[in-house]
């Protein structure tokens, strides 16, 4: 597994440990890593996704509802709405990594980390998404 996949991993396990703990980014990424191995760069990659979603979390969440049509976010598991968060972030900000990566990666750590359905579901917001900034006046 590539670093970029561990570090999405590792940055999901740690918005989600973020959000019930309500411990700062920094914070929780610490003990995340005082828990388990890692080299520099995967920490530092891990990091900078956490970091880049906590930066932009209004605006990453004002995406997800209106993509998420029907779904608000309260509705929307939170392993689910951090993979969500984590994609959409790359997708917006990251214009190294091409979109279909983006997505696709977001889909194989939701069958992962997620409900049967939830591949499907996170696609399809993610798509929406993509569509949602190709169409904004500033891309």
């Amino acid at each position: 597994m590539g670093l970029r996949r561990q570090g999405r991993e590792a940055a999901l396990k740690i918005l989600y440990s973020i959000e019930y703990s309500d411990s700062p980014a920094g914070a929780g990424a610490k003990e995340y890593w005082s828990e388990r191995k890692g080299s520099k760069s995967l920490q530092e990659y891990a990091f900078s996704l956490v970091d880049g979603v906590r930066e932009n979390l209004s605006n990453i969440d004002k995406m997800i509802e209106e993509a998420a049509e029907h779904w608000s976010l309260e509705r929307i598991s939170e392993v689910d709405k951090n993979i969500i968060r984590l994609a959409a972030y790359e997708l917006t900000e990251c214009s190294d990594i091409p979109a279909a990566v983006v997505i696709n990666e977001a889909v194989e750590i939701a069958k992962q980390y997620s409900g049967k359905d939830s591949a499907s579901f996170i696609n399809g917001v993610l798509g929406k998404i993509e569509k949602i900034k190709n169409s904004s006046p500033d891309k």
